[in-house]
């Protein structure tokens, strides 16, 4: 049975700016002034947080942030007003010979007007290995490299904004995000760029949750293709000249 949602709506206030907050017992509504006075906004952005409660602690499935104009307190409509493209990257590891193996997908969520519904299908993987005794993340790793794919899009339009969707390093999305703090080595993010956290594990009821267990799919996969192949793994080039691959098996 699947256990209740928690949701958690956080504003980012503007420094100096006030919110008043109003509730309607006869109504059940929450009323908010002060969002807007004048041309100025009091509040920039919004994090949207879905989870569920368990005994060591609150398993978060969802973070989602969105513009203030895009708001919506159903997760999947704030995604889809907020983001122009949405895309997901997930990877798998796997120690070899002394090497640490790393397989990452890349998954667009796209619509059909056919079925009149969104599905989610991957585009592009790479893989890289790491030596044991490095420290990096392979997940953050992969992300700078899909990203500088995304941003090199021809077919881009040049005031598109992307969401991107990950399932790792949730504590420090948000410094990524404010660009305090690189995406990987000196690669920080793109203004058009968006992280968002989703877990591939649960959350199936959100479209973020279904397009990043589209890539963790599509990773392990190819992973175990690559393993049944017989593929020399322990040949795999390292992350700054990886194999990479434009068409992600399903």
């Amino acid at each position: 049975m699947k256990k209740p949602r928690n949701y958690l709506v956080n504003f980012e206030v503007n420094p100096g700016s006030e919110l008043h907050l109003r509730f309607s017992k006869k109504s059940g509504l929450l009323e908010i002034r002060g969002v807007k006075n004048g041309n100025r906004k009091a509040i920039e952005k919004i994090h949207i947080i879905a989870s569920y409660s368990r005994e060591k602690n609150e398993k978060i499935m969802n973070s989602t942030t969105v513009d203030i104009n895009s708001f919506d307190i159903n997760i999947n409509d704030a995604l889809i007003k907020s983001f122009n493209m949405i895309f997901a990257c997930d990877t798998n590891s796997l120690i070899i010979d002394q090497k640490k193996i790393c397989v990452s997908c890349l998954s667009i969520l796209s619509f059909s007007t056919t079925n009149n519904e969104y599905f989610h299908n991957p585009v592009m993987s790479i893989v890289f290995s790491l030596e044991l005794d490095n420290a990096s993340n392979p997940e953050r790793i992969s992300w700078a490299f899909f990203i500088k794919k995304i941003s090199a899009m021809k077919s881009l339009p040049s005031d598109a904004i992307i969401g991107f969707i990950v399932d790792s390093e949730l504590n420090k999305i948000k410094q990524i995000n404010q660009r305090q703090e690189p995406i990987f080595a000196e690669d920080y993010l793109p203004k058009n760029v968006v992280i968002i956290y989703a877990s591939s594990d649960n959350g199936k009821e959100f479209l973020a949750n279904k397009l990043i267990s589209s890539a963790d799919k599509a990773a392990k996969d190819l992973m175990t293709e690559l393993k049944k192949n017989n593929s020399d793994l322990s040949g795999i080039p390292g992350p700054d000249s990886p194999i990479f691959l434009r068409k992600s098996r399903r």
